[in-house]
């Protein structure tokens, strides 16, 4: 029996688009670069990117910031562009010129790294070396919300909750985007999902199969060495394909979790019922609900991507950003509003 729980296999969701470079992309990044491409975006000639002034009121700080970058960098390759039409500024407007597309593509590539989160307890928060749980590989959200929503459900309770940023260093055609919905990751679906996926070869899942029917013999199914073995396995595997990061759409952890259906059913109220009402726009008109705290219950919390990984190396953590202040008195989020 307990082989055969093991064999169930996990749901098949929607997913975006393929880890693989395109030449979209390229094309994109290439028009991104361009002289003035970032006083376009700001004065709305182009639409290849959000504004400063948009990433500000979505709290996306630290983009907005580099974006100034990015414009200061476009002022100063007009400036040497002028410089060099007159024959005493040509060497000076030059160098301008090159310092000035070398921040652009600088605040670029800053802009490009990848942040994802994971939440913890806040007493300890992630301190040494990242340990797995019950299944494959260290678990990330795209975004806080469901990072927090995934911890909640896991620990059935919203206390002493602490969600830190991580910057992923891989590049896109090192992040394997596998279609599922999320759940438990366990060592022979990961192997079905990268057969379905064409990454790997029949015969690779093969041996990625009686790799794992051995460490069951070894180990049994599904205790703490036997998940060890299975995490070292693949992180040697991945590491032979070059892949850093596995990339999914996770709809399991959004939406109502335990906390929700905890609640509904202290007032005697049925669970699913209220978030269809919820989902209604009824969240405030409805007699049993509008008087209800449901805070941290994830009834906001939407489907976003999140990620796996096996190898520590190719996270690194963000440490916790103090104000910045300036000589007047401000915030950084003050001095990016200026610039708008």
């Amino acid at each position: 029996m307990e082989k055969g729980l093991r064999s169930l296999k996990y749901g098949i969701g929607n997913q975006d688009a393929g880890s693989k470079g395109s030449l979209k992309g390229i094309a994109t990044f290439a028009a991104q670069m361009l002289p003035g491409a970032e006083i376009a975006r700001e004065t709305g000639l182009s639409s290849l990117e959000p504004t400063i002034s948009k990433d500000i009121k979505n709290k996306n700080y630290m983009d907005a910031f580099l974006k100034s970058i990015g414009v200061a960098g476009d002022v100063g390759t007009g400036t040497g562009a002028v410089m060099m039409s007159t024959g005493a500024g040509a060497v000076p407007g030059a160098a301008l010129i090159g310092v000035s597309q070398l921040a652009k593509l600088a605040a670029k590539a800053a802009r490009n790294k990848r942040i994802i989160f994971h939440t913890t307890d806040a007493k300890k928060g992630i301190q040494g070396k990242l340990q797995t749980g019950n299944d494959l590989g260290f678990h990330l959200g795209g975004n806080a919300e469901i990072s927090r929503n995934a911890a909640i459900t896991t620990r059935r309770d919203n206390k002493n909750l602490k969600t830190e940023e991580f910057e992923l260093d891989a590049k896109p055609e090192e992040i394997l985007t596998l279609k599922r919905k999320g759940g438990a990751f366990e060592p022979d679906d990961f192997a079905d999902e990268m057969l379905s996926e064409k990454f790997i070869t029949k015969e690779e899942h093969s041996k990625l199969f009686n790799n794992i029917l051995d460490l069951e013999d070894k180990y049994g199914w599904g205790n703490k060495e036997y998940y060890q073995a299975a995490n070292r396995m693949y992180k040697k595997f991945l590491k032979e394909k070059n892949i850093k990061a596995i990339k999914y759409f996770n709809e399991v952890d959004a939406g109502p979790n335990k906390l929700f259906k905890d609640i509904m059913a202290k007032e005697n109220i049925n669970d699913i019922l209220a978030y269809d009402a919820i989902l209604k726009g009824e969240r405030y008109t409805n007699p049993r609900l509008k008087n209800l705290d449901l805070t941290d219950t994830g009834i906001d919390v939407k489907p976003a991507d999140s990620y796996v990984i096996f190898d520590e190396s190719v996270i690194k953590k963000i440490s916790q950003s103090i104000p910045i202040k300036k000589k007047h008195g401000g915030s950084i989020e003050n001095f990016l509003r200026s610039l708008t």
